[in-house]
């Protein structure tokens, strides 16, 4: 058909394979198996899933999808990896205070401790770029994401082996410059790299570097240096989704119907109605904070421990990018004290306290002093 139509015939046909759900065939017959991409996208954004179908499947051999796999690739591929790269990079550059304008030519002394690591990630981030690029015009696009994963990766590797925190303590400026434009220059590489399977994350990355005119762009598999970027404000770009959420969203994803986007009261969707009856479920109280604290090796989570008067409970929430612990002692704020309860990073948090989903955070407080446990109507 082609020919007849003077078009020349194709050098090639991609095809996809079949994919399964948990072993078996996808089938609108079986709820158990039923997957629309378009919700899973208007839940989590298209960039993640793309990521996911894109990292998870070779081109041409058969899958399996499981809601699991896909969120477990969100929080450590995206959020903890990538995401955790960006975040601590540019929060401590903007804390430098030092310009990231102009550009920086890498530089190398032999046998300094400081100069190998860099040379290493340096030579990884080169390998990688190089490895990617093949494998992206193999038609390979689950192999071009693992070696961007591992020049990622490597970043990460790089700033916990420099530790650039204990160099910002001493007062080494110098050296703590030399690793923070190196790690910039790795998220420029990265973002330019995951730009075909997820463009959006690939365009807020940029923006947060001020590379905004790298978009579209493949990196040199030269190390050439930062060139320099005015620094934006750090964002989370996929921020943390909590285990009772995701089983939230599969539910919804099960049954077919567009899950909330934030938590709602019963029976009710983000906008929805409910009835009186529905809203007095909800045990909704005034509760002072008596301590909070950062919980370990998390860069969002806070741990609260607060006073309903009756009783104490502690609340785990992600509002660390918002509010400093110190912040927030004292403070009375709007508690829902009937949620179950969740395990999250080895704690147990006993129901949520309620905050505004504004950039950035912004909690429910009261304009005068409530008694602790006073129920809201």
């Amino acid at each position: 058909m082609l020919m007849s139509a003077g078009l020349p015939p194709p050098k090639g046909v991609f095809c996809h394979g079949y994919i399964t759900v948990k072993g078996q065939k996808i089938s609108k017959s079986l709820p158990a198996t039923r997957v629309d991409p378009s919700l899973i996208a208007e839940s989590i954004g298209a960039d993640p899933l793309r990521y996911f179908v894109l990292r998870e499947y070779t081109l041409g051999n058969d899958g399996d999808f499981s809601y699991e796999a896909l969120f477990q690739r969100y929080e450590s591929d995206l959020g903890n990896d990538l995401g955790n790269l960006a975040n601590r990079t540019i929060s401590m550059a903007r804390q430098l205070g030092e310009s990231f304008d102009e550009p920086c030519r890498p530089s190398y002394s032999g046998g300094d401790p400081l100069s190998e690591e860099s040379l290493i990630m340096r030579r990884c981030a080169q390998d990688m770029t190089a490895a990617a690029s093949k494998s992206w015009e193999d038609m390979q696009p689950s192999r071009a994401l693992e070696a961007t994963w591992a020049m990622i990766r490597a970043g990460n590797v790089y700033l916990d082996r420099t530790a650039p925190w204990k160099l910002m303590k001493a007062g080494q400026v110098a050296e703590l410059r030399e690793v923070l434009v190196n790690t910039c220059e790795l998220i420029r590489r990265a973002a330019q790299m995951v730009a075909p399977a997820m463009p959006e994350a690939s365009r807020e990355l940029l923006r947060q570097i001020g590379r905004e005119q790298d978009y579209g762009l493949w990196p040199s598999e030269e190390w050439g240096g930062w060139p320099g970027g005015k620094l934006g404000e750090p964002r989370p770009i996929f921020p943390r989704i909590e285990p009772d959420r995701q089983r939230e969203m599969i539910a919804a994803w099960l049954d077919q119907t567009p899950p909330p986007k934030h938590v709602t009261a019963p029976g009710g969707g983000p906008n929805g109605e409910i009835t009186i009856e529905e809203f007095a479920k909800l045990d909704l109280r005034s509760a002072k904070v008596l301590a909070a604290e950062a919980v370990p090796k998390t860069d969002k989570l806070l741990k609260l421990v607060l006073d309903l008067g009756y009783d104490q409970r502690i609340v785990v929430t992600g509002i660390a990018g918002a509010y400093q612990p110190a912040d927030l002692v004292g403070r009375s704020v709007l508690y829902l004290a009937n949620l179950k309860p969740a395990k999250i990073r080895g704690v147990v948090s006993q129901g949520m306290i309620m905050a505004a989903s504004s950039d950035p955070l912004s909690l429910a407080i009261f304009d005068r002093d409530v008694p602790p446990g006073t129920r809201v109507k």
